[in-house]
């Protein structure tokens, strides 16, 4: 079996370069990954902690590779917990968050994983990416977990960061550029619409072409009256 899922993984892995990447609601990976892990989650007594604002912007990759990258995190969370809290406990705790930074003027969505589990080791953290590195008991992983949420990242202009102390638990940064908007159309010179306040409005609406195409002239009336007399 766990030969399966290291083959089934690696895989997973050798295809990400080739799949489809579109507009992704990180807000709806984070949930289709809470609703696959959540059943774990209650039955070993973790209490589960969120806030992912659903402003968050949209970031350009494929559904499921982050919702792997989230569920790989996410069972590490679990593994340490119940490590350091085989029972239940006040601080058997897993907070998820997310907000947006900006880091050299682009805008990253940012979601950090917080666990009060058992740590990892100094000595360890320089390997914990690496393939088939695994703090985890023999038969508990495939070692494969963070080399994979660490590649995925990267192939998206991403990064992940780590940081840990043995006794007190580990937090898990993901940094995902947001997905750049479309560029503005510019406002046309003869709409009526538009015309003295481009600074101040969002592009032409497309009302703005079919009076544009009428050629409808604008005209300013002194009063309620005048404009009243001019239809």
């Amino acid at each position: 079996d766990r030969i399966g899922r290291i083959v089934k993984t690696l895989l997973s892995y050798a295809r990400n370069g080739r799949e489809e990447k579109t507009s992704t609601s990180i807000v709806a990976v984070f949930e289709e990954s809470i609703i696959l892990t959540q059943a774990q989650i209650r039955k070993e007594g973790i209490d589960l902690q969120s806030n992912l604002p659903n402003t968050l912007p949209p970031i350009r990759a494929n559904f499921q590779q982050i919702q792997q990258c989230f569920i790989n995190i996410i069972n590490n969370a679990r593994y340490a917990l119940n490590d350091r809290f085989p029972e239940r406990h006040p601080d058997k705790c897993l907070t998820i968050t997310g907000d947006t930074i900006t880091v050299a003027d682009r805008p990253f969505v940012r979601i950090v994983f917080y666990d009060q589990g058992v740590g990892i080791a100094g000595h360890q953290m320089a390997m914990i990416t690496k393939q088939f590195f695994s703090t985890n008991p023999f038969g508990k992983g495939t070692g494969l977990g963070l080399s994979m949420v660490h590649g995925m990242v990267e192939q998206l202009g991403g990064q992940l960061l780590l940081h840990s102390k043995p006794g007190e638990g580990t937090t898990a940064e993901i940094w995902l550029p947001a997905a750049e908007r479309p560029p503005l159309t510019p406002h046309r010179d003869d709409c009526p619409f538009c015309t003295g306040n481009e600074g101040a409005l969002p592009p032409c609406p497309p009302i703005c072409a079919r009076v544009v195409s009428a050629r409808f002239s604008r005209t300013n009336a002194a009063t309620g009256s005048a404009a009243l007399s001019m239809r």
